[in-house]
């Protein structure tokens, strides 16, 4: 049986055999360890990166930075051969929003470090960019485990300027959920513009529904937010103080992806 360019290299460079492929076919399955930060932001100012028909529901935001084990169920040997490119970090926003009755949360910013996690999110629409990620990463033979008064610190920066800053203090107890989980399944503005009219314009909102499982900590965060020249985040700052903290563990499976609608403005 002749196996179709899909089954075989999910982006180029292609070859007969498909090894060359930047983003081998998956599916993917995905190991969350980091921080992150859940509050609120001005809601009229998040309209400036969630687009039309979405409905901003309430301002909440969650973000964070983390590293990330990706496996290939399809290839194990991947991530043997190239832990380089399978393991990498990523720094991300999500907006609690509305649309058809349902809550979702929607991604207006992400950044990554290596070139296999940024193609293969940018295939499905995911909005990332490179940048320099990195948090405090803790030892049991020198830290212990999570506990009360831990304090932990990422940091994402791009072309020389800082993006994000989440520093966390555990001060509370041991959950299996992080607020993320309650938003909804994630929402992705899926987005390959027809630069000439030759050329086919794709403008989609897509649902990624996810199998989760989750062991975090809990605790008080702060969160610094600056825009750069490219980067214009100012709109996710919180509004408040009362910030709530999570070191966690994820685990994350693709359970489906589809198309919520192909229509999307600001």
């Amino acid at each position: 049986m002749v196996r179709s360019i899909a089954q075989t290299a999910w982006s180029l460079p292609l070859t007969k055999n498909g090894k060359s492929a930047l983003v081998p076919p998956g599916p993917w399955i995905y190991g969350f360890t980091g921080i992150g930060a859940y509050y609120r932001a001005d809601v009229e100012k998040l309209r400036d990166v969630v687009p039309k028909p979405l409905e901003i529901d309430g301002g909440y935001v969650f973000a964070y930075i983390i590293e990330i084990i990706s496996v290939n169920e399809n290839d194990p040997n991947y991530i043997l051969e190239l832990p380089d490119a399978a393991q990498y970090h990523e720094a991300a926003f999500f907006v609690k929003v509305r649309y058809g009755g349902n809550s979702y949360a929607y991604c207006p910013f992400m950044y990554v470090d290596t070139d296999l996690s940024m193609l293969r999110g940018l295939l499905v629409g995911f909005p990332k960019k490179f940048a320099k990620i990195t948090y405090t990463k803790i030892h049991p033979l020198i830290h212990g485990e999570p506990r009360n008064g831990l304090k932990l610190v990422g940091y994402a920066s791009r072309s020389f300027y800082r993006l994000l800053k989440i520093s966390i203090t555990l001060n509370g107890g041991k959950v299996n959920k992080i607020p993320l989980e309650d938003m909804g399944p994630v929402l992705l503005p899926r987005y390959f513009p027809a630069i000439t009219p030759e050329l086919t314009n794709v403008k989609e909102l897509i649902v990624l529904e996810p199998e989760i499982k989750t062991i975090a900590w809990t605790g008080s965060a702060k969160i610094e937010i600056s825009s750069g020249y490219n980067d214009i985040l100012d709109p996710l700052k919180p509004i408040e103080n009362n910030i709530k903290g999570y070191y966690f563990h994820l685990y994350l499976r693709p359970k489906a992806l589809h198309v919520l609608t192909k229509e999307f403005e600001f």
